[in-house]
């Protein structure tokens, strides 16, 4: 597939349950795959890890019936007309901000009732494609199971017991981060540490006179590595509990201070003066 940064093999297995089915709804929690990409530093918004021209070119136009993503999309900054020109409906679901649980609540609950719906509407849809990685789609997977329709999901294996629980309720899985070859280890925050104290280093380089602060960092460390805010600030709050930098109260925010590299320096001196009394006591052997 041109563009895209696929496996072959699991591509060569959609393949094959593809050529079983005749028409095809596919519903996609945009929301949900937007931000746990995000963890792994990847914008589903580019070519290599377009999902909406994966699905078009396995399952073929010929065979989708019904094409849709649920997020907030003020939030979810994505290219809608790319969107629509994949033949993607938008259905825009309303939220305070990213974080509120609830706009994420009501993007499963919009994206259940119109499963439920199309199955009176066309009835003619055998196969349902769900992409998400919340277990609360479980109920909308069984019911369609029980209206004799085949479920495909497509989810992003971040809790194996949340996955074991899927698996019983679809025809067929695939799991998204093996299907676009993504590098699991950038979800862990470790992943970051040392390139993010580089960052940190440079800036107080750069920025002699100032002071860093988190809020500042976070959306800093965002924006530079492509993950989310939430994520980046899991990173720094995990830099922090490791001691590999200090959170300092500053006139009613917090600044940022670099211990890894302090204590570095610290190493280092301290092996300058051990050298240099080491010189001084062979001089006075001489």
């Amino acid at each position: 597939m041109k563009d895209l940064n696929v496996d072959n093999s699991i591509v060569s297995d959609v393949s094959k349950i593809v050529d079983d089915v005749s028409n095809v709804c596919i519903l996609i929690d945009y929301d949900n795959l937007f931000h746990t990409m995000k963890r792994y530093a990847i914008d589903v918004t580019d070519e290599e890890y377009d999902i909406c021209k994966f699905f078009n070119e396995t399952y073929g136009k010929d065979k989708i019936r019904s094409f849709r993503a649920y997020a907030d999309f003020d939030q979810v900054k994505v290219s809608l007309r790319k969107l629509q020109e994949q033949r993607v409906q938008i259905r825009n679901v309303y939220g305070n901000n990213r974080d509120d649980k609830y706009r994420k609540n009501a993007s499963d609950i919009e994206l259940s009732i119109d499963a439920i719906e199309l199955t009176y509407k066309e009835p003619n849809i055998d196969t349902y494609v769900i992409v998400t990685s919340d277990s609360d789609m479980i109920p909308i997977m069984s019911r369609l199971k029980y209206k004799g329709k085949k479920v495909q999901l497509y989810y992003t294996s971040q809790n194996t017991a949340q996955t074991i629980h899927f698996d019983s309720y679809c025809d067929f899985s695939c799991d998204i981060l093996k299907l676009f070859k993504v590098d699991i280890a950038a979800g862990e925050p470790d992943y970051w540490f040392d390139q993010i104290a580089d960052h940190i280093s440079e800036w107080y380089i750069n920025n002699p006179n100032k002071t860093y602060g988190f809020s500042w960092l976070r959306s800093d460390v965002a924006g530079k590595f492509k993950v989310s805010e939430v994520y980046a600030g899991e990173i720094i709050n995990a830099m922090i509990d490791k001691k590999l930098i200090d959170a300092v109260p500053t006139n009613g925010y917090t600044t940022i201070k670099l211990l890894m590299r302090e204590n570095s320096i610290i190493a280092e001196s301290t092996e300058l003066v051990e050298k240099s009394e080491e010189t001084v006591d062979n001089a006075g052997v001489k």
